[in-house]
This record gives C-alpha cells, structure tokens and sequence, in this order.
C-alpha cells in the first residue's frame, strides 16, 4: 500500500512545474485582489493590472504546454531507442549476404541393382521377388507349382507356371540354379490313386492304369515298363520323379 501511495503522490518534473505555475497564479490574483482593496485606483490602472494578470496567465499556461511537449518529445525519445537496441540484438551478427550460386548441372550415375542367384527348389516368395519381374504373386505360383511336382528338375520348367511367358522367363532365366537333391519323389507303387493324381505330369487315365496294374499284375519295376503300360503318353520329365 504504502507503495501505491508513493506512486500516487510522485510527479514528473513537468507536473512538478505546472503545479508551481498555478500557484504562483494564485498568489498573483490574491496579492493583486489585496494591492486594489488596499490602493483603490482608476479604471484605466484597474484594466491594466487586469491585462497584466491576463498576460502573466498566459505565459504560464505557455510554459505548461511547453512542457507537456518537452515530456512527449522525451517520451518518443525513449520508446524509439528502446525499439532500435531491440533489434539491433534480434539481427545476426556480421550478416553478410552470400552470393547466389549458380546451378551446376551434375550427373547422377544410378547404381544398378545386383540381382543374386536363386536356388529355386528352396527358395522362399522374398528370394524370388528378387529376380527381375517377379512380384508377389508370381513368387507364390511358382512355390505353389513347385510343391505339385516335388521340385524342379529343369529350369525350363517355370514356363509351365501358370502366367508364366517367354520375355519375363528369358529376363530370370541366368539367376536360375536346380538341386536336383531336393526332389520330392513319388513311390509309383505305394501311394493311392488321389496322391499320384495330384502330380501335374499325370493325368486320371494314367493313374487309373498304373494302380489297376499294380492291383492286378504286381509292381512296376522300370521306366520302360511303365511306358509300356500307359502307351507312352507320359511326360519324359517324370522318370526324374518317380521312384519304385
């Protein structure tokens, strides 16, 4: 409180000298009220002590306006190097502006992608998505095909997948590697009728001779002997997977 009332009872130095010019006006008027009680005089003296009071008014009202502008001036003075050191300390130091530089045409080399070599009989549907045009889907239907036959014996096999054409076949062709050690084979004398359908290289005809013989006649021991008995319409590829 006793800090508000501080605040409240300081002036400026222009107030301060406005305060002192109404006062002296005011002892002015009071002494000039008691010379002309005091010392009657004519009318003529009474209108020039009055211009006097008039004038000696009109200065002090002069010297306040003079300074209440003194203390505007002051006050803009202030505010404006308040504002020039503000920025002055926001501005990088030492800013100089860089030159443009010109733009250089520059040559991009691209590194080409190295496509690595896939063993197909093992290889899962990310290591085929390696090879050149071999997306998802592709990567899935040659696994899929690889499990129907037991593996590949032969990399021209993947033109039988379903899909599968001349151009896309040529562009993996060379990334292609067969381990014939990992084929599936198929016992042609123990396995029922539905498995050995399963396998694209025989048809029902086929598999309905091959198991009436061996029911009937006994097993089939050869190669030769089981083209005698189908009339040699069996794929050559399938002697690779069969087994007796």
């Amino acid at each position: 409180m006793n800090n508000n009332v501080k605040k409240f009872l300081s002036f400026s130095r222009s107030e301060r000298i406005a305060i002192i010019a109404i006062i002296s006006v005011i002892i002015i008027m009071m002494v000039t009220k008691l010379l002309i009680i005091n010392n009657p005089t004519s009318p003529s003296k009474e209108l020039h002590d009055l211009d006097s009071i008039i004038t000696a008014q009109k200065h002090t009202f002069d010297s306040i306006k003079k300074a209440d502008s003194t203390r505007k001036a002051e006050r803009l003075a202030h505010s404006f190097n308040k504002t020039s050191k503000t920025k002055k300390q926001s501005s990088p130091k030492n800013y100089e502006k860089k030159p443009e530089k010109q733009s250089e045409s520059r040559h991009i080399t691209l590194t080409e992608k190295v496509i690595p070599t896939v063993e197909v009989n093992e290889a899962d549907t990310n290591m085929l998505k390696e090879l050149p045009n071999i997306g998802s889907s592709f990567a899935k239907r040659i696994i899929n095909y690889r499990n129907q036959l037991g593996g590949f014996v032969k990399r021209e096999q993947i033109m039988e997948v379903f899909g599968m054409d001349s151009a896309r076949y040529n562009n993996i062709r060379d990334y292609l590697v067969i381990d014939t050690c990992k084929i599936n084979r198929l016992n042609i004398n123990h396995l029922p009728f539905k498995e050995l359908l399963r396998h694209p290289y025989l048809q029902y005809e086929d598999v309905r001779i091959i198991v009436n013989h061996r029911e009937q006649r006994g097993l089939i021991t050869s190669w030769e002997q089981l083209l005698t008995i189908t009339g040699d319409s069996l794929n050559p590829l399938l002697e690779r997977y069969i087994e007796y």
